[in-house]
């Protein structure tokens, strides 16, 4: 009898352990239930008679909710019993409990006997839970839920946080669009405001964090400018401060046994719910069709710098929940128990794939070893990604109902919106050719500029090219699921196959130098222009395996490939309302210069005048400059004001015999005093021009790391006088 009686307890305790915790108006039907939970009651046929459906059992607990819960929470914990108690829905029904209380009164529940939470004896008639015991239990149950409600409502404070720094933004960005009139009077900075405008762009908008690393990695990380880092260490700090209080703890607790497992379950609960809440962000910061690019003004760069440290925050923010909760069952059930957890239940095995979807995530993305394999670091990202939203759905689908999983959908339907978008900008870009009417594209590689010229015939077209605008490029004949983004350099007018630059014998060249003439393409931003121009520097991965295709091709001239484009992408800075600005180009950093000295010099009204330009172009291939001066900046060039508004320097650092301060003109050699066979002290380029600038005065700069790095610390010198009102504008691409 005693050995049924233990069997049927430890089956009514694991019931209890496994039940879904009482939420809302559950809460007073639970406390009932656990009140007599662990009473033995007496019965002439235990075997026939669980313990969910005991007479004794059932009526106490009917009599309980008369004496305790108020109309409203009848159903609901009726409903919640039922549902705990497993085929119990004859015994445990709202009509059963009418029929049981339908004569009651008070005088007779004061007259029944009570029974403790710790009681051993067995009880043979109807009970009531004593006051001490319903108060126990009672808040066990009710502190469990407000835990939840506190949880729920933390949850919306990141929202908050972020939704305020995005309306910051997104305020700050409507007032930087704002016309603006040019001024030549020099700009003075002795006022209180002026001043602490120019300290707050100094040192917060423009500063790294430390050092002067910004695009190049400080180790294994990308270190954001001090702006950016405040923000991340705002939200990280909100984080904080949101799981340092309130564990509402006691002794007696019916659901765990000691104190320290209380602070632990409470803890690993916050934890998990603030990691589905913060999810949404992650995924909207990462993607490319994110409406947050054009409302807030940010770069792509940016959003996935927040998207990165966020990752970073979920990954540390996982492991201590898996942490934490080993903690809480090696507390409670002892190293045995946790064991036995880990082997049979399958939410820690769903936990474990989370916790190592994350971590090797993180892991692929660091600058260092995300640079090196980057082609396989998309793919792994988007696998581990894949990979984790499913064992988080299994993870929490049993958890407090399934209330978590709208999480992970939201979560599905950001990435699924993104590249759904994604997926109408390649079709409107390219729906010719997926019709069989579109034109191939044209490639064609030069040994002598290092450069691939892809000149691509999209399905519409722009009237205009806007600045800073860039596509993703896809080559489905290399790796159709590949895709890199490319500065669109500008437009040109339809060219035959004639044979590519540097790859005929019968191509001009100059004796003197022995570089050749580079072929003309008729690049220009007229309205009538159907081809877009982009110009790529093969590095390894895509454009390698192109490159090496085009130079197997290459005395056939050039090649005719498929191409997608997907976009555009990119929004301009804005240059126009500036007296000055001074271009800083490394590299192919030159295709993301050219649509901005084509809107100056080639697209400007009569009645109005280009602000004053300097170029500065560090490159390693003479030739490379030649072919964008023939091609690229001829019509720049011959504009009007281009004589008296716009001066070049080109700072040759191969070295090539063939790169020599020469070029031919008019038959004759001469020496042009623009090609510089010489790095450029980036600080002396900048001071001088800057120092001798009226009004405002710009900085672009696109090109290496290193470039950008030293031109913003030029830029930042240059702040720190009273006199000068200098904005630093870059476009970096994410790698």
């Amino acid at each position: 009898m005693l050995s049924r009686t233990s069997y049927l307890l430890c089956l009514l305790l694991a019931a209890c352990a496994h039940a879904a915790k009482p939420l809302g108006l559950e809460v007073c039907g639970a406390s009932c239930y656990y009140t007599l939970a662990k009473t033995k009651f007496a019965s002439d046929n235990v075997t026939e008679q669980t313990l969910c459906t005991h007479p004794l059992r059932v009526t106490s607990t009917y009599l309980c909710l008369w004496e305790h819960c108020e109309e409203k929470d009848l159903v609901p914990g009726i409903n919640w019993w039922a549902g705990t108690c497993k085929k119990s829905a004859k015994v445990v029904n709202l009509d059963a409990y009418r029929t049981t209380v339908a004569n009651v009164t008070q005088e007779y529940i004061d007259s029944l006997p009570t029974v403790e939470q710790t009681q051993k004896t067995v009880v043979d008639v109807v009970s009531m839970p004593s006051q001490a015991n319903w108060d126990i239990s009672h808040r066990t149950v009710n502190t469990y839920y407000t835990n939840i409600v506190y949880h729920q409502k933390l949850r919306w404070i990141p929202y908050g946080y972020w939704g305020l720094v995005l309306a910051l933004a997104t305020i700050s960005h409507a007032i930087a669009l704002l016309p603006v009139k040019r001024s030549s009077q020099p700009v003075r900075k002795n006022n209180a405001p002026a001043k602490l405008k120019g300290w707050f762009h100094r040192n917060l908008m423009m500063a790294p964090t430390f050092s002067y690393h910004h695009h190049q990695p400080l180790g294994w990380f990308t270190v954001p400018l001090r702006l950016q880092s405040l923000v991340i260490a705002g939200y990280i700090i909100t984080q904080i401060f949101m799981l340092a209080f309130h564990y509402p703890v006691f002794t007696g607790n019916i659901y765990y046994k000691t104190v320290p497992g209380q602070v632990c379950r409470i803890l690993g609960d916050r934890l998990g719910i603030f990691m589905t809440a913060e999810l949404p962000f992650i995924f909207l910061f990462s993607g490319r069709a994110n409406i947050l690019i054009y409302a807030t003004g940010w770069s792509y760069r940016t959003f996935s710098i927040f998207h990165r440290w966020l990752a970073l925050t979920l990954t540390i923010e996982g492991i201590c929940h898996g942490v934490i909760f080993s903690a809480y069952y090696v507390n409670e059930q002892g190293w045995d128990g946790y064991h036995e957890e880990l082997r049979t239940d399958p939410t820690f095995r769903y936990g474990l794939l989370m916790v190592i979807a994350l971590s090797l995530g993180a892991a692929f993305g660091f600058a260092p070893l995300r640079s090196r394999i980057y082609e396989f670091f998309k793919a792994a990202h988007a696998s581990l990604a894949a990979v984790f939203l499913a064992a988080l759905f299994y993870h929490i689908k049993d958890q407090f109902k399934g209330m978590y999983k709208v999480w992970v959908w939201a979560c599905v339907g950001l990435w699924a919106g993104d590249h759904f978008l994604r997926m109408l900008r390649v079709i409107a870009m390219n729906y010719k050719t997926f019709l069989g009417q579109g034109s191939l594209a044209l490639a064609s590689y030069s040994e002598e500029t290092g450069m691939i010229r892809l000149q691509v015939k999209p399905s519409i077209t722009a009237a205009r090219q806007t600045p800073g605008t860039y596509y993703f490029v896809y080559f489905p004949s290399l790796h159709f699921w590949e895709s890199h983004p490319f500065t669109l350099a500008g437009r040109s007018k339809q060219i035959d196959d004639i044979p590519s630059y540097g790859s005929s014998s019968d191509q001009p060249s100059d004796k003197e130098t022995g570089t050749r003439s580079p072929r003309v393409t008729e690049l220009s931003s007229e309205p009538g222009d159907s081809y877009m121009t982009f110009m790529i520097r093969p590095r390894d991965g895509l454009t390698r395996r192109l490159r090496d295709r085009l130079m197997s091709k290459s005395e056939s001239g050039p090649l005719r490939v498929r191409t997608f484009l997907e976009g555009p992408y990119g929004t301009p800075a804005r240059l126009d309302h500036f007296d000055k600005v001074l271009f800083i180009a490394g590299g192919s950093g030159i295709t993301t210069v050219l649509p901005y000295l084509r809107q100056f010099f080639e697209d400007q009204k009569e009645s109005q005048t280009p602000p004053k330009v300097r170029l500065a172009w560090i490159v390693r291939d003479e030739g490379f400059v030649r072919d964008v001066l023939a091609n690229d900046l001829r019509a720049t060039e011959g504009s009007a004001l281009a004589a008296s508004r716009l001066n070049m320097e080109f700072y040759i650092t191969s070295d090539s015999p063939n790169a020599t301060p020469k070029t031919e003109e008019a038959g004759n050699s001469i020496a042009d005093p623009r090609f510089k066979k010489s790095r450029p002290d980036i600080h002396s380029v900048v001071d001088t021009f800057v120092t001798q600038s009226q009004g405002k005065t710009a900085v672009f700069v696109c090109g290496p790391a290193e470039i950008a790095d030293t031109t913003r610390q030029a830029v930042i010198r240059q702040t720190k006088k009273d006199h000068i009102d200098v904005e630093l504008f870059e476009e970096m691409f994410v790698w």
